[in-house]
């Protein structure tokens, strides 16, 4: 939005923003209201309040202070900068240097016109500060980013130097209280709290802790792919490994069995819970961890990527009173997040539903969830037969893995019930012949089945650095386009996306609704491709296709799609 100029340069903030119709006199006087009487600045009542965008108080901020803003989004902070000031200093004033040049340390502050501020940096830097104006919350996470970095390469200075855990002997002897006291004052704890912190930060799934002969790999899952972040000296090993079992309450005397375990983290702010699992190597043991946010999940409709046809008749299959609906796909393909989605849409007050997982991925008001328990005998088939008595309307069953779960599954669903589950397989017809192969007769799975969703991820191509190219030969024959000039976009790399080009993640999804057309071919055996066909005809949009739609839209790139749906 282009911003009006006026002949007095500090003009009041929010005279300001009224002459640029971005609020109303009414909505300033309230804000004022709120200022004094929680002792804050104007603009972040507004945006709190959601008044105006925090893009919109930023660029009024640059043209009443004649200071220009920089979004951290498209720059680069130079890592030798960040040094020239500690940390103390940058919580404080909420602030970070992004750059030097000659005896000028730029900085990036959330109020640059803070004298304080600006004296403490000079000091501590010995240098010329040039202040610019930059958003706090962007300014807050590069501070954990940064400095983050910094404080584990000193921890891991400091333990060589003290020597905390000199060999495995020392692992071997320790008694639980002994370890728990020497890893909470020791450089450790930081060294493991900076791993975890960050790879939340960094908005990883999954955090890898892989020992080798002479390192330790750490590799966090970003948008569904690995990337390596850091090695360590393999002398770290042991005592990253005994600070992550504390955490979790596992046993710390036994290295040659496998072992799961959980804790909750809080970052900055929010609550994370931590799956932990532990697997002996040749190497020693190697540690993957799982993230789940506690407080936050988008599982509403919107969230999930369907196109406008794909809400419509999602929505359709979750209209009926009973029947069974199926979400198929591989693992990692977000199927899990697909049955919260239509869960969130079928949780009303005149509604009883009742989950069966393993794990509970999600807890959900309203909804009666139930853990699987195998050392307890709380199997998937025993708790779907308890689960019948509970009058259900909806059930949903975390994951069909066999032909007794299958049977239970359908028969509740042609007795009045409403059923969703999952399966893996490749695309939505294919589920037809998984339930064959299960031993389920062909009648039953044309009476009980209502529909099918199949689905994958694609990762994003990142809005940053995205590059468009005019489109090859063989890739116009891949999307089948005939135009003689096709522009398409490609991945680049740069600091908003971790260098990989993508950032945040879309599904695809291929939803097969049950007609009597389909119900005839089923229950006379025919084959595959013949479904298939049918299902197309019948309206249903191919994984295939739905994936060459994101790529002429250009929301990701053709090798992307094409490598994750294995098409030629």
């Amino acid at each position: 939005m282009p911003v009006k100029s006026y002949s007095t340069k500090r003009i009041n903030l929010g005279e300001l923003l009224i002459r640029n119709g971005l609020v109303t006199k009414e909505q300033i006087d309230k804000a004022k209201d709120i200022q004094l009487s929680n002792n804050c600045k104007l603009g972040e009542v507004l945006v709190t309040n959601k008044v105006i965008t925090s893009e919109q108080l930023n660029k009024m901020l640059e043209f009443q202070l004649g200071i220009p803003y920089v979004d951290l989004e498209e720059y680069d902070i130079n890592i030798d900068a960040t040094k020239k000031v500690s940390e103390s200093i940058a919580k404080k004033y909420c602030l970070i240097p992004i750059n030097i040049n000659q005896n000028d340390l730029l900085i990036l502050m959330k109020d640059p016109i803070d004298m304080y501020a600006i004296d403490d940096v000079r000091l501590c830097s010995k240098m010329n500060v040039i202040p610019m104006l930059g958003d706090n919350e962007k300014i807050d996470k590069a501070i954990n980013y940064f400095y983050g970095k910094q404080e584990v390469l000193e921890a891991v200075n400091q333990f060589r130097i003290e020597k905390v855990n000199e060999s495995k002997k020392q692992y071997q002897i320790y008694r639980e209280n002994e370890v728990d006291e020497l890893l909470n004052n020791s450089p450790i704890v930081k060294i493991v709290n900076s791993i975890i912190e960050q790879g939340i930060r960094s908005g990883s799934s999954d955090i890898h802790i892989e020992p080798y002969d002479k390192i330790i790999r750490i590799r966090y899952r970003l948008d569904g792919k690995l990337k390596e972040i850091a090695k360590y000296e393999a002398i770290l090993l042991v005592p990253i490994i005994l600070r992550i079992k504390i955490m979790c309450n596992l046993d710390i005397t036994e290295k040659k069995i496998p072992q799961d375990g959980v804790m909750d983290v809080k970052v900055d702010g929010e609550e994370y819970e931590i799956r932990v699992s532990v697997l002996p190597t040749i190497y020693g043991e190697k540690i993957a961890m799982r993230v789940k946010n506690k407080l936050t999940i988008n599982i509403e409709e919107n969230n999930l990527g369907l196109t406008d046809n794909g809400k419509i008749k999602f929505s359709r299959l979750l209209k009926n009173s009973c029947g069974m609906i199926l979400v198929t796909g591989p693992t990692g393909s977000g199927k899990t997040t697909t049955l919260y989605a239509a869960l969130d849409q079928l949780n009303k007050e005149e509604t009883n539903i009742i989950t069966v997982e393993d794990p509970v991925e999600t807890k959900v008001q309203g909804i009666n969830q139930v853990q699987v328990n195998a050392k307890s005998g709380l199997t998937f088939q025993s708790m779907l037969k308890y689960l019948i008595r509970q009058d259900p309307d909806i059930i949903m069953v975390g994951e069909i893995r066999d032909e007794e779960t299958a049977e239970i599954a359908i028969k509740a669903s042609i007795t009045g019930h409403l059923v969703l589950s999952t399966l893996h397989t490749n695309d939505a017809p294919s589920s037809i012949t998984r339930l064959l192969d299960m031993g389920i007769k062909r009648y039953l799975i044309g009476t009980a089945l209502s529909g099918v969703v199949a689905q994958r991820l694609v990762r994003k191509l990142c809005p940053k650095c995205k590059e468009k190219y005019i489109a090859t030969s063989i890739d116009k024959k891949q999307i089948y386009l005939e135009e003689e000039e096709v522009i398409l976009y490609r991945c680049k790399g740069c600091s908003y996306c971790n260098y990989t080009g993508y950032s945040g993640r879309i599904g695809i999804f291929e939803i097969m609704i049950m007609t009597d057309g389909l119900k005839e071919l089923i229950n006379i055996g025919a084959s595959y491709g013949e479904i298939k066909k049918r299902a197309a005809e019948d309206g249903m949009i191919s994984l295939e296709k739905g994936a060459i739609n994101l790529v002429e839209k250009g929301v990701t790139s053709i090798s992307e799609v094409f490598t994750l749906l294995d098409i030629e």
